[in-house]
């Protein structure tokens, strides 16, 4: 932070000079306006260096705490890592032993038996028979238009 004040007061430094330079055009030939204009040019060149590698190291300290701290968060990191590990072993364990349980309890059968047994599960698509359906029912039914049925 105190290179950060530094490097402010720096800036503003130069660009106090910068305003130092420059003249009225009135009073200057055109070699001298050149001369002038070169001169602006190479202290904002300067200007523009110092801020940059100003910025750079600011940049570089940050990363490298940055770093530090990574170092010393490793260890426990890896034992999160480790713990989530855990976790998913367990629950492609459990799933793996729901997958067994069901092929032993419906047998060959597999989906129709589980059907007949459960009902059907969630998100199938069902295709339904219904006799006495009204005469509006048919004549606004739009196919495009989904129609729930139970709910």
């Amino acid at each position: 932070n105190g290179n950060n004040i530094q490097n402010i007061i720096e800036d503003e430094e130069m660009d106090e000079e910068l305003d130092e330079e420059i003249v009225d055009d009135e009073s200057m030939n055109s070699d001298d306006i050149e001369e002038s204009n070169e001169n602006i040019d190479k202290k904002l060149r300067e200007l523009n260096a110092k801020r940059k590698s100003n910025q750079r190291q600011v940049f570089d300290e940050i990363y490298d705490q940055e770093k530090i701290n990574k170092g010393s968060d490793k260890k426990s990191k890896n034992q999160t890592e480790i713990e989530e590990e855990k976790v998913l072993e367990t629950a492609k364990r459990l799933a793996e032993l729901r997958k067994k349980r069901n092929k032993e309890e419906f047998g060959e059968d597999g989906e129709l038996s589980r059907v007949t047994l459960e009902g059907f599960r969630q998100g199938l698509y069902v295709r339904i028979v219904i006799s006495n359906v009204p005469l509006e029912f048919c004549q606004n039914f739009h196919p495009q238009l989904p129609v729930i049925v139970g709910g």
